[in-house]
């Protein structure tokens, strides 16, 4: 979970949301937290799937509501 945390503050999205990454077990991640919409949880998903090692990922992201 090391590895996909760094990938994360790596990237310029990722970095400001409030994700939160477990290792269920080696090679299985598991997302939770909150984004900005699908597609953030998509390149969320996208992102640790391409971390080394990472075989398995289950994304509990939750869609933040917009305040107005």
């Amino acid at each position: 979970d090391a590895r996909v945390l760094e990938a994360f503050l790596n990237d310029p999205i990722l970095a400001e949301r409030p994700v939160e990454i477990d290792e269920e077990r080696p090679g299985s991640i598991v997302l939770h937290g909150e984004v900005r919409g699908a597609r953030e949880i998509r390149h969320a998903v996208t992102i640790a799937r391409g971390v080394p090692g990472v075989v398995r990922v289950r994304e509990r992201l939750t869609v933040r509501k917009r305040s107005r």
